[in-house]
């Protein structure tokens, strides 16, 4: 328990507290990616764009066996009308698995993939939020297509 909620306030901390730094490069599990100009990037481990965030969470072992699966059902207990369904994609050519999550806000639904596992030698937990849904891998932004790819 102590470790969903660790997870839940590094979320809230990196989403609310950090500043933008004027920088034009992230290190995600050891590859450089390079955000659109138009977004921001936001402490080490998130980038905010129109349309979607993408934020990751660096974990070890011991915590990708049970930490994503509790930050989920807190997600499911905090939002409305809340839907999951099982995904899996890659993300530079290594296998991760997770959901593909609705919910609605205000009237509005929006959309989360949050996928976990190991990317390089990193244990990893991806959450990105999206206004649009993401359909299918071409439905996604171009910059998310860098990352992951869905299966």
């Amino acid at each position: 328990m102590r470790y969903l909620l660790l997870i839940f306030l590094c979320f809230i901390f990196m989403s609310y507290s950090a500043l933008s730094q004027d920088v034009s490069e992230v290190d995600y599990c050891g590859f450089n990616l390079t955000p659109p100009a138009e977004c921001q990037i936001s402490g080490e481990q998130e980038i905010t764009c129109d349309g979607y965030v993408v934020q990751w969470l660096y974990m070890n072992n011991l915590m990708l066996k049970s930490m994503p699966d509790q930050f989920i059902d807190q997600l499911e207990d905090k939002l409305k009308k809340f839907s999951k369904k099982e995904i899996t994609c890659t993300s530079f050519g290594y296998d991760l698995e997770g959901y593909k999550i609705s919910y609605k806000n205000k009237g509005e639904t929006y959309y989360k993939i949050i996928v976990y596992g190991v990317v390089s030698i990193q244990p990893v937990m991806l959450n990105i939020s999206l206004s649009e849904e993401p359909k299918s891998n071409d439905s996604l932004p171009d910059f998310i297509q860098t990352i992951i790819t869905l299966n």
